[in-house]
């Protein structure tokens, strides 16, 4: 990993491109579609900032190797999420087609 603040600037692009996503479906759909979307908006920006505040506080600090295990946990965790709000969204257009 070459840095914890590359890493929550990594996140945060991630997170936002997720979102941005949602933005444009929500400009072409109607209003029903709409609050799902914004539900998936809320839960990431949720996730983000938990994901943040765990890089900011690795378990182990002294110790190298959980520190190295916690952000592989964490950089897991956090593809899995957007994994998951991606899904949510392509089931959201599904839907609707």
């Amino acid at each position: 990993m070459a840095s914890i603040r590359r890493l929550k600037k990594d996140i945060d692009y991630v997170a936002d491109m997720v979102i941005q996503d949602c933005f444009l479906y929500m400009e072409f759909h109607d209003e029903k579609t709409q609050l799902a979307a914004w539900e998936i908006i809320k839960e990431l920006d949720q996730r983000r900032c938990e994901y943040i505040q765990q890089a900011n506080h690795p378990d182990g600090k002294n110790n190298p190797k959980l520190v190295k295990k916690h952000y592989k946990v964490l950089i897991k965790n956090f593809i899995e999420t957007i994994n998951q709000s991606y899904t949510k969204l392509n089931q959201l257009v599904k839907t609707v087609d």
